[in-house]
Order: structure tokens, then C-alpha cells, then sequence
């Protein structure tokens, strides 16, 4: 009896200890709350988060800052899809105070079909395929009135990996990883509503590497862009992170690479009269 035992837990105790043979992937819930420790799921993140060091947010304007073509029409760096969709503006001093992170947040409203609001991180005129078998993930927040009425996915011109649906009337998190096809064309970002429904997006974070962000990351376009007055507006000019990278990828400068796309929107501004400032105008809106 005492040597049935001994096998019993030898077997229980290897089944615990030894390692998988081959690397399972990220997953935030191993190991499990107060249970044996694995290995395997150690290793496992580790592995993880040293692929997703360093990310950087892929997206453009997530804090929906820019939207050019006014506040009823999609923005800056993004596009409406669906039949009878329209999108807007809420947040700060703005009729509809909706926000979560940053000042604004985008309103996405479906008609007869489901609505998008989709941005591309990587177009098929700059899609490379090193980003093949690679993992990207992402993270924003959604809220909903109702239940199963907003998601966020990725999609590679192949697979669209989407989230889990928001639950009703509650900013939350949502996330997804994808790992890239090997016949992708390109990388795009994508936020669906519901028909006729209605659900707001703040804060969408995608970032290269298996590890889902754990909370927005700012956008390139609010961290390095360069602009210049011209008849009263402030032009931002933006280039894809994801493409500065492939470029990057393939040897050549991000400012000298024939797969970069410079995009610009216009921005109206008040004038500056602080007397100490008049020198400096040139310097900071030249773009030198």
C-alpha cells in the first residue's frame, strides 16, 4: 500500500515538474493562484514578454485629437464602414462628454449593418513579409449601452482575430493577439458595432509581440509630430510606426524610404499673443 503511494505521488509530482516541449504561448492567468508553481507557464511568459519588449503603440491618434474633416465625420487616420454608420466626436467640453483616456473618444453609431471604424498599421503597398508568422496584439477601451454590441479584432488581409464582446453600460479593456498568416497583405486595426447600436472607443493600443497590452500606450502622432502654421491651421504630419519599421527591416531611414506614406491633417488653432513667445513661433511650428 505505502509503495502504491509512493508511485502515485512520484507520477503526480513529474506531471507537475516537468516541462512542456514546446512554447505554449503567453497567458496571464498561469500559473494559477495559489497553486503549484509550473515551469513550463513561467517560461512560457517569460518567453512572452522578452518577444513584446520595447513595444511601441502601432496606431495613430488614439486619443482622437486630429479629425480634419470635422467632428461628424470619421478621423484623422481612420475610416467608417457599414451601410447608414456615422461617427463622432465625445468627450471634453463637447455635447457628448463620453471619454475614458485622454480628452475625446469616438462614437461609433450603426445603421443597417455593422458599423467600423478601422485604422491600417501597415498597408499592402508596405506590407513585408518578415511580419510573417509574427504575433501582434492589441488593447483598447469600449464602452456599450448594451451587451454583445462592440468588439475590437486585427486583421491581416487573411484572419481577423477579434476580442471578446464588451458587457453592457462599462468601460472595459478588451484585447487580442494575432499571430500574422503567411499569405498576409497587410496589418489593419478594426472597431465593430453592432447594427443599430451604439458604442464608444478610446485609447486602441496595438503593439508587435504575443503580450496584450495591459493599458493604453500614447500614439506616435501625439509624441513626434512636427508641425508648421500655414492660413491659420497647424498641419500634423505622421508617419506609420509600423512602416518606419519595416523600412528599418529592410535596411533603409524611415525618412528616406520609398514604402513611407506621409499623411497630414489640418488643425485649427488660436493665434499666440504671449508677448515672451513671439521669437520662438518659427522655431516650433516650422517643422525644423
Amino acid at each position: 500500500m505505502t509503495k502504491r503511494k509512493s508511485v502515485t505521488f512520484l507520477a503526480a509530482l513529474l506531471a507537475v515538474l516537468l516541462p512542456l516541449t514546446a512554447w505554449a504561448g503567453w497567458d496571464k492567468d498561469k500559473p494559477a493562484t495559489n497553486s503549484a508553481l509550473v515551469s513550463a507557464d513561467i517560461r512560457n511568459n517569460w518567453t512572452a514578454i522578452g518577444q513584446s519588449q520595447g513595444a511601441e503603440n502601432l496606431l495613430a491618434d488614439n486619443t482622437f485629437l486630429i479629425w480634419a474633416a470635422g467632428d461628424a465625420a470619421a478621423p484623422s487616420y481612420y475610416t467608417l464602414s457599414g451601410a447608414g454608420a456615422s461617427v463622432a466626436r465625445s468627450g471634453t467640453g463637447l455635447g457628448d462628454t463620453t471619454r475614458k483616456w485622454g480628452p475625446y473618444a469616438a462614437k461609433v453609431t450603426a445603421g443597417g449593418a455593422s458599423a467600423f471604424l478601422q485604422q491600417i498599421a501597415l498597408s499592402s503597398s508596405s506590407y513585408d513579409d518578415g511580419m510573417d508568422g509574427r504575433e501582434w496584439s492589441v488593447g483598447a477601451w469600449v464602452y456599450c449601452a448594451s451587451a454583445s454590441s462592440g468588439r475590437i479584432a486585427l486583421y491581416d488581409g487573411v484572419n481577423t482575430s477579434p476580442s471578446s464582446y464588451a458587457p453592457a453600460a462599462t468601460w472595459t479593456w478588451l484585447t487580442a493577439t494575432q499571430t500574422v498568416d503567411s499569405a498576409a497583405t497587410e496589418l489593419r486595426f478594426s472597431f465593430e458595432v453592432a447594427t443599430t447600436k451604439t458604442c464608444y472607443l478610446s485609447a486602441p493600443t496595438a503593439i508587435l509581440g504575443p503580450v496584450t497590452p495591459q493599458y493604453p500606450q500614447p500614439s506616435m502622432v501625439e509624441t513626434r509630430t512636427l508641425g508648421k502654421a500655414a492660413g491659420g491651421t497647424l498641419v500634423a504630419s505622421h508617419t506609420s510606426h509600423a512602416q518606419s519599421m519595416m523600412a528599418l527591416m529592410e535596411g533603409e531611414t524611415s525618412s528616406g524610404s520609398a514604402r513611407e506614406a506621409r499623411q497630414e491633417a489640418k488643425i485649427s488653432f488660436a493665434p499666440i499673443s504671449v508677448e515672451p513667445m513671439k521669437a520662438k513661433i518659427p522655431l516650433l511650428f516650422t517643422g525644423k
